[in-house]
Formats: structure tokens, C-alpha cells, sequence
């Protein structure tokens, strides 16, 4: 009876690790997801902050995704989504103390703790190069991708709010939409 305790204790615990993983996890992406941000990074964040710790944030939107979906579908849309943030997230590996999670249809948040802003900065143009080129969809057409980002440091500001944060880094991200798109703007 002991030994079928444990196995059912043991079961049950990885039942629930797996149930938890998926509340954080986006199920197309396998990245965290906006639940992720929102429940557990939020309260890491004011923490950072009131340790004087820097938080550095991006967030990248791919242009005219709609017109993707439209005119390829939403198969060959859910491939290029699974495809950039597998991209983006093996290009992090490199870097500690970051992590990348889908925060809505086809934008993507990066954020890395670190007091080197330009660090960051070239870390996110280490990335965004490779993502504008996702070859083809099933039936070999060949796909341009662009994406803008809006970036941000919690150095820029004084609250120690992430949405504080969040905002300055999406007003950002729209500046990099109205300048013609395909671009990044840090400052």
C-alpha cells in the first residue's frame, strides 16, 4: 500500500507540475505566455525595482501579420509564430536572467534584467534580423516578414510599475510602426 502511496503522490505531483506549466505556457509557441507576465513576473518586477536592480523590456509586433493569415492561412500564420519564437528563443539562450513570452496574437515581449541597456539593445538586434526571414509556407511561396519593437529600461523611468515600463516600451513600438515599420526604437 505504501509503495502504491508514493507512485500515486509522485503521479499526482507531476499531474500538477504539468497543469501549472501549461497555465504559463503558450500551447502554439511552447513560450511563457501573457498569464506568465501578468501572475508571476509582475511582482518579480516591483521587487528588482525596489532593489535597484534594472529590467530592461521589448516588445515585438510582426507587421501586417493579418495579411499573412488572409492570404497564406492560419496554418502557415501559426507556423511562422511557432518558427519566430523558437527563433528568438534559442538566440536568448545566450543571455542570463532572460526570457521571451507571447503576450497576444502575434506580439512577443523580451525581457532581460540587466543594468546594460546597450547590451540589450544589441541583443535585440542580434535577433531581429533572423526573424524577418521565414522562407516558405507549405506551398513554397516565399514569405518577407517584418517586425517593429519598441524598447525600454526601467532606468527610464521612475515608477516601479511594470506597466510604467510596458507603456514607454509600446509607445515605442508604435513610433517604430509609424516610422514605415521594420524598424526598432530603444530611445
Amino acid at each position: 500500500i505504501l509503495c502504491h502511496a508514493l507512485f500515486y503522490e509522485k503521479d499526482h505531483f507531476m499531474k500538477e507540475t504539468d497543469k501549472n506549466k501549461q497555465l504559463i505556457t503558450d500551447p502554439l509557441t511552447n513560450v511563457y505566455n501573457r498569464r506568465y507576465v501578468e501572475e508571476h513576473f509582475i511582482n518579480s518586477y516591483s521587487r528588482m525595482k525596489k532593489l535597484n536592480r534594472s529590467v530592461c523590456l521589448a516588445i515585438l509586433d510582426i507587421d501586417n501579420f493579418k495579411e499573412v493569415n488572409d492570404n497564406y492561412g492560419h496554418i502557415t500564420g501559426d507556423q511562422i509564430l511557432n518558427y519566430l519564437a523558437e527563433s528568438w528563443n534559442n538566440s536568448l539562450k545566450d543571455y542570463k536572467n532572460t526570457f521571451i513570452a507571447r503576450y497576444g496574437g502575434d506580439e512577443f515581449i523580451i525581457v532581460y534584467e540587466s543594468e546594460n541597456y546597450d547590451e540589450f539593445q544589441k541583443m535585440i538586434f542580434d535577433i531581429f534580423t533572423p526573424a524577418c526571414s521565414y522562407s516558405t509556407d507549405e506551398n513554397g511561396n516565399n514569405i518577407k516578414l517584418t517586425v517593429s519593437v519598441g524598447c525600454a529600461g526601467s532606468d527610464e523611468i521612475e515608477s516601479d510599475e511594470f506597466y510604467d515600463l510596458f507603456n514607454l516600451a509600446d509607445n515605442r513600438l508604435y513610433q517604430a510602426k509609424a516610422s514605415g515599420k521594420s524598424a526598432i526604437i530603444s530611445k
